[in-house]
């Protein structure tokens, strides 16, 4: 055989044979296609987001970081099936992923697991994971805003999203991925057209499920999980740090740190609420003298449930704390709702003259919402009234929101009281509150509840 046809025929055979491992690269991409991604709309299917979401928990154990896992569900979609067919409604979910898509970041994980529902899977959250979450959430909703048009007719879709984090809410993937789906089932329930997070106070019509909390709760006091964070409270005008409002959490070791909404219910209707409540009296007074003995003195308060009001001993407990640790009591404050306090107005008035006469400071929470008596407000040895956060959301822009708040401030200064706007979260209602003189605030955009050390740094700037 000449040279040159050998040759020809071996660089034949060489480009026969890369066109066969070419076609088996192909068939084994697409079997991989097959087996991680959902036909209809491309997006990675359970089997990949359960692969991605081993791998997140891997770092995020390692780095300390959070995770959020996202379970949407498309409201109404079997109405879109019986209307206009399978086909339309297997159009919509295709075009659902598109928007879905463009509304999420190229770091996260948007995923169809199946039906008409997606998941969207947020890791390495360093910090503030509710504002990521919530910031998620509303791109997600925001994205189905505009009409769909399929088969020339239109009409609008709404989602429901159930969210829930590690590692607050659960430690493992199956038990995210149901705390999520538990979450979005509440959210349809709730707040049809919106998201809310897993909370395990929402699983408490679940006798075992109360049962469960109920010893974890009583377990969580013998082993001192209970811990206090301190939001600061600011002077509106000059911005100087005067106090700060401790608040309990919950660091259980399998979930790890549990905010107040998820337990304190259950706790209330237990009873433990009371040796929960004296754990925290206890607490803020051995942080107080803590606080003095570095010359750090900023007001201290501290949050009394309804249930403790009931005891006729709870002032006589409180002053029993103060000298048991050495505390100054005119550095406390007690705060009360305003709607516990109307319970039993007798009682409850003759307890805050106790608490008064034991040298204590006393607030009125959320006033506004519990219509008190101007009368015995005026009676009460209250020196300071929280406006109600409900009210705040919506200064200045809701004129009648605004008008409250405004007539709560002259009130307070009428009856020589000082006033304290709570949730404050954005520039334009601290100028509001500004504006009005209300000379105290605390909120999200003057500072987030802090640990004890990471509270110190600024303290230790004022005092």
């Amino acid at each position: 055989m000449e040279p040159t046809q050998l040759t020809r025929e071996l660089a034949a055979a060489r480009d026969a044979l890369l066109q066969v491992r070419l076609a088996l690269d192909v068939e084994r991409e697409r079997g991989i296609t097959l087996t991680f991604r959902d036909p209809l709309t491309g997006l990675p299917n359970r089997m990949l987001l359960e692969e991605h979401l081993a791998l997140a928990l891997a770092r995020a154990r390692r780095a300390g970081t959070s995770i959020a896992v996202l379970h949407l569900d498309v409201d109404a979609f079997r109405l879109v099936n019986d209307s206009l067919g399978h086909l339309a409604g297997d159009r919509l979910l295709s075009n659902l992923a598109s928007r879905l898509g463009e509304a999420t970041r190229s770091t996260d994980l948007l995923s169809r697991p199946g039906a008409d529902e997606y998941v969207l899977l947020i890791a390495d959250i360093e910090a503030d994971e509710h504002r990521v979450v919530e910031e998620a959430a509303r791109r997600l909703i925001d994205a189905l805003d505009a009409p769909f048009t399929i088969d020339g007719a239109e009409f609008q879709v709404e989602c429901s999203i159930g969210v829930s984090l590690y590692p607050r809410d659960a430690s493992d993937a199956p038990e995210l991925l149901a705390h999520a789906d538990s979450a979005m089932y509440r959210a349809k329930t709730v707040a049809r057209g919106g998201w809310a997070l897993y909370t395990a106070a929402a699983e408490i019509d679940d006798p075992r499920a109360r049962l469960s909390m109920s010893t974890r709760l009583r377990r969580a006091l013998v082993r001192q999980e209970f811990v206090l964070h301190y939001q600061p409270i600011f002077e509106v005008a000059r911005g100087a740090l005067i106090g700060v409002e401790a608040l309990l959490r919950w660091q259980d070791p399998d979930r790890g740190l549990i905010p107040p909404g998820d337990f304190i219910p259950l706790a209330e209707e237990t009873g433990l609420i009371e040796q929960i409540g004296d754990w925290v009296v206890g607490a803020v007074c051995e942080q107080q003298v803590d606080w003095a003995s570095r010359g750090l003195h900023p007001q201290i308060s501290f949050n009394v449930s309804p249930r403790q009001l009931r005891r006729l001993d709870f002032s006589d407990r409180v002053a029993g704390h103060v000298r048991r640790t050495g505390a100054d009591p005119t550095r406390l404050t007690a705060e009360l709702t305003e709607s516990a306090t109307m319970e039993d107005p007798v009682e409850c008035e003759t307890i805050l003259r106790d608490l008064h006469a034991h040298g204590l400071r006393l607030a009125l929470d959320d006033f506004g919402s519990g219509y008190s008596s101007l009368s015995r407000l005026r009676e009460m040895p209250v020196g300071t009234l929280k406006i109600d956060r409900a009210f705040m959301r919506e200064v200045p822009g809701n004129r009648e929101a605004a008008a409250i708040v405004t007539a709560i401030l002259r009130l307070s200064r009428a009856l020589g009281r000082v006033a304290i706007a709570e949730g404050v979260e954005t520039e334009a209602q601290h100028q509001f509150l500004a504006d009005e003189g209300c000379p105290l605030a605390q909120g999200f955009l003057l500072a987030r509840p802090l640990p004890a050390r990471g509270v110190e740094e600024l303290l230790a700037l004022t005092f």
